[in-house]
């Protein structure tokens, strides 16, 4: 008397052929998984962070299909995840890998965002700054106008500076934000410093020769001139020179030299006029 016909497989299905869909680098513990090979008699499959080929009836196995998210653990660093392959009867293929560097660590701003405390409003500016990380780092800056914040450059290089055309607005509160993002996704950000955007131009209110004579005696004159600016007049420049007295537009005969430092409205400067009898400009 016989038995019924039985087969013998001693024979293990092919590894699995994996690609991972996620990033190579990410702050994310989920790596995702393209499975090829769940075929023939490849009816199961486990995933782990050992390769050690896992027992037949360990805990893990599923059933084969072509998409499978990880979850790997531990700190930062490289992360590979080994696959296996089942039959029916417990052959088990040989390992399959994907790898993933798994990043949570910020990158570091050591220095910035730096920019100068006051400008005009339509100048060239250098802002500048120090930020590194272990993957490549990208550059977001921002500037607040006194109201909100606006976007400068997205995804700049980190290149340490940024030359920015500054916007024609008035504020003192004006401020940089730098963001510093990695690879893996992780981000920094920093604001910096007020500084003053100033677009508008300082008035002269008035100028009085010898204090509002309407005859020198001399050819030096004592000027007084009241400057005004929106901000702080503790830094304006002041420029004396003779003019046309037949011309109403002083602008058509600037010149841009011989600037010296305001002081007050009460402060007399000097200034020589043309020692020739007539109405004289200043």
């Amino acid at each position: 008397m016989y038995s019924n016909e039985f087969a013998v497989d001693s024979t293990a299905p092919s590894a699995l052929s994996l690609a991972r869909t996620t990033s190579s680098i990410s702050n994310s513990t989920i790596v995702g998984i393209d499975v090829t090979g769940c075929s023939g008699d490849a009816l199961k499959m486990l995933f782990s962070e050992s390769s050690t080929v896992p027992a037949v009836n360990a805990a893990g196995w599923e059933n084969c299909a072509g998409a499978k998210n990880f979850t790997v653990t531990g700190s930062d660093g490289l992360k590979t995840v080994y696959g296996f392959a089942k039959d029916a009867v417990g052959n088990i293929s040989a390992v399959s890998t994907v790898a993933m560097t798994f990043d949570t660590t910020n990158p570091v701003i050591s220095a910035g965002p730096v920019i100068a405390s006051s400008m005009a409003g339509g100048s060239l500016q250098n802002i500048t700054w120090t930020a590194t990380d272990s993957s490549t780092v990208t550059i977001n800056l921002e500037y607040y106008d006194g109201s909100g914040w606006n976007s400068i450059v997205t995804g700049n290089s980190n290149s340490g500076t940024y030359s920015w055309s500054v916007p024609s607005l008035n504020t003192n509160t004006a401020k940089i934000r730098l963001t510093a993002l990695d690879a893996a996704g992780n981000s920094v950000s920093v604001t910096g410093s007020d500084f003053t955007i100033d677009s508008t131009a300082p008035v002269v209110s008035s100028v009085l020769i010898n204090d509002g004579a309407t005859y020198a005696g001399t050819s030096l004159v004592n000027v007084k001139a009241n400057l005004v600016d929106n901000f702080d007049s503790s830094g304006l420049y002041i420029r004396l020179a003779a003019a046309n007295s037949g011309n109403s537009d002083c602008q058509s005969e600037y010149v841009n030299n011989n600037w010296v430092s305001y002081i007050s409205a009460t402060t007399n400067i000097s200034f020589p006029i043309s020692p020739v009898d007539g109405v004289k400009k200043v």
